[in-house]
């Protein structure tokens, strides 16, 4: 009745990556996936090519039938360790003025990170003791920095500063 048995131990072992669902017996008048793969071997073997006519292709696949699995490994290795090479954008001159003329300090933050959090403290603690009027010094300094902190980020990149690394497995 069974013509492949299955033991408890085989039907409670899990699957690996390689190894397919436990296969079902064939519906009755449909040969077997092992008899037909065999038939193929044989057929090829036979160095003859068959080609089906429209009355001997299969009957099509009931609707609720599950698609095959298909599981596809990328086994691509390279040997060494290469070089990932990071592509920095060039800050702009222009656009680092506009915005520290605007927003002051804030503005900053698109040139450096770190001038940006000193002349806002400063900013903050001259335009406080002078009622507002410091900012008219602070403002230009601002301005002046990101613009010097645009234009030597930009020469630093020209000059091949950009960040190299090695990438290790």
């Amino acid at each position: 009745m069974d013509d492949h048995p299955t033991t408890d131990a085989a039907a409670s072992a899990p699957l690996s990556p390689y190894q397919g669902p436990p296969t079902s017996d064939p519906p009755a008048g449909r040969p077997s996936a092992a008899a037909q793969a065999s038939a193929v071997d044989a057929g090829s073997a036979a160095g003859f090519q068959q080609q089906a006519s429209p009355q001997q292709q299969s009957a099509p696949q009931p609707q609720n039938a599950a698609p095959p699995q298909v599981v596809i490994y990328n086994n691509n290795q390279v040997s060494g360790s290469p070089a990932v090479t990071v592509v920095v954008a060039q800050k702009s001159v222009f656009v680092a003025l506009a915005l520290t003329f605007f927003f002051g300090p804030l503005g900053m933050f698109y040139s450096t990170i770190m001038g940006a959090v000193i002349m806002l403290v400063v900013s903050v603690i001259v335009g406080a003791l002078t009622l507002g009027f410091g900012l008219l010094v602070t403002w230009p300094v601002c301005m002046v920095w990101s613009a010097i902190a645009a234009d030597r980020h930009n020469k630093m990149l020209v000059a091949g500063g950009a960040v190299t690394q090695s990438i290790h497995n």
